[in-house]
């Protein structure tokens, strides 16, 4: 009937409305791998927040192939309803195959829109748009003014982002999130694996064996090394409260590349693959380093090293002071997984003169230049 909420749009002119985005996570990824069951899965889902949607007062305008762009006259309707889909989609997840669980990102904004019969457009419209590709996996991303207006009026518990740049949006957008306790443990079928935590700590147990015990290692020295390298990362662009933000990550990612991820999902779109190379950089080499590499042999390039350092004293003791400037070089180059890399290599050969020592280091860094660098400065008397 035409005097029913959801269908009573003003249409034709501006007006104030609350814009939601959603957005299947990993749609494409999905879709290379089996498009039909993929399809059939969408569409299920889409079809659950379209009912959902005219409940609470709302009205479908398009779907996105992945997703649906949905009006609501009430900011608090849109969220109750945001709210719902995200319940309705974690309940039913717990009785699925894990194959056939989708995940969905959701933004919200409460702006001024202009409204056609079949479209909305307008700043408020393309804001949503990019809050829903801030929010985490079964996660919702709301605008401060979305969050100031249904704060008091529902109950759900909200994070604080800060403000953050959106492509082609002028100003920084304050930004809240909320995640499902029940979505922040559903796993997508396409990301199986322990938590975070279990995955460094087993990390850990490799790096430092007993040998390693002996010489001091801090058994949790991976984890923390891990979580300090993502603070600094985010730092950059989130400021101070990246320590929260990854705090409360590694308690919900399912492994270390999925925590990557849920982090990079907080950065502005232009720094993600800036971000995810990085961080992925770190944990390959960390990876790699848990693997026992083999006793170092003769360089493959020769070394001239100066008068004060004997090239041939296999069985030296190794000055304290000069593995100190090891750890320091290596650290600017590949940060705080430096001093692990170093307790592990003397653990391991402890009879290394320094230029083997260097040798032994320089196989860690990223690149032929970075290595020469790295060499010369070393070999160089301080």
């Amino acid at each position: 009937m035409e005097s029913e909420p959801n269908q009573s749009l003003p249409e034709g002119h501006r007006t104030l409305a609350a814009i939601v985005f959603s957005d299947g996570v990993n749609f494409s990824g999905r879709m290379s791998r089996d498009e039909e069951h993929t399809l059939t899965l969408m569409q299920r889902d889409i079809g659950l927040m379209t009912r959902l949607c005219e409940q609470f007062e709302g009205r479908v305008l398009k779907t996105t192939g992945d997703g649906l762009l949905m009006y609501f006259s009430s900011a608090v309707q849109a969220v109750a309803c945001a709210l719902e889909i995200q319940e309705a989609i974690a309940a039913a997840a717990k009785t699925l195959p894990a194959a056939d669980v989708l995940q969905h990102r959701i933004g919200i904004h409460l702006g001024d829109v202009f409204v056609s019969a079949t479209d909305v457009m307008g700043d408020g419209v393309n804001i949503a748009a990019r809050l829903q590709s801030e929010a985490e996996p079964g996660g919702i991303c709301l605008s401060q003014v979305v969050y100031d207006v249904v704060k008091k009026r529902l109950a759900f518990k909200a994070t604080y982002l800060g403000p953050r740049e959106l492509k082609h949006i002028q100003e920084a957008v304050p930004i809240y999130q909320i995640v499902l306790a029940a979505q922040a443990k559903t796993n997508d079928a396409s990301q199986p694996g322990q938590s975070v935590i279990d995955t460094l700590e087993a990390l850990d147990r490799s790096l430092h064996q007993d040998s390693l015990h002996q010489n001091g290692a801090d058994p949790a020295a991976t984890t923390a090394a891990f979580k300090q390298t993502l603070e600094k990362l985010l730092t950059k662009e989130i400021g101070p409260i990246a320590a929260v933000v990854v705090a409360q990550t590694l308690k919900q990612a399912h492994g270390c590349q999925d925590a990557i991820e849920r982090l990079a999902t907080r950065l502005p779109e232009a720094s993600r693959a800036a971000f995810r190379d990085a961080a992925s950089r770190w944990l390959q080499m960390a990876n790699a380093t848990a693997t026992p590499p083999p006793q170092v042999q003769a360089s493959p390039i020769a070394i001239d090293p100066p008068p004060s350092i004997d090239a041939s004293a296999s069985a030296s003791v190794l000055d304290p002071a000069f593995v100190k400037r090891c750890e320091q070089e290596l650290t600017r180059v590949i940060g705080p997984i430096a001093a692990i890399i170093i307790k592990r290599t003397l653990a391991q050969q402890p009879l290394l003169s320094p230029p083997q020592l260097i040798e032994a280091l320089a196989v860690h860094l990223p690149n032929p230049g970075t290595m020469t660098a790295f060499r010369q400065k070393l070999l160089t008397p301080s």
